[in-house]
């Protein structure tokens, strides 16, 4: 669940995803091009809940087995296995969020074949 407000800052974006409807059409493009996509938790979260801030390593894992994401890429088949860490801060009540996602976007090219 994401806040109509966010600011969520990731590596494989160009720019900065700013309300609910783009977040949306992120992941919807991008479970075209990896239908099998998941995000794995590693370890417990770390929750600072009087100020509304959480942190969280996370495995990234599937295959690039669809097509249209990347843009213009057509489907490698190869499986990726890609660990990364989000953090993140809400309002109370959630009417806004930030998501701040740190990973390897050459990792991620590298084991499907694109660099």
């Amino acid at each position: 669940m994401i806040a109509e407000s966010v600011d969520w800052q990731d590596p494989s974006l160009p720019t900065a995803i700013t309300d609910h409807m783009g977040a949306g059409a992120f992941f919807t493009s991008a479970w075209a091009g990896f239908p099998d996509l998941m995000f794995l938790p590693v370890g417990d979260p770390l929750a600072d809940t009087a100020r509304g801030r959480v942190a969280q390593e996370w495995r990234m894992v599937g295959t690039h087995t669809g097509f249209g994401f990347p843009p213009g890429v057509p489907a490698t088949g190869r499986a990726f296995d890609v660990t990364g860490t989000t953090s993140g801060r809400s309002t109370t009540p959630v009417e806004h969020c930030r998501c701040m996602a740190y990973w390897n976007v050459a990792t991620l090219l590298a084991q499907l074949g694109l660099a």
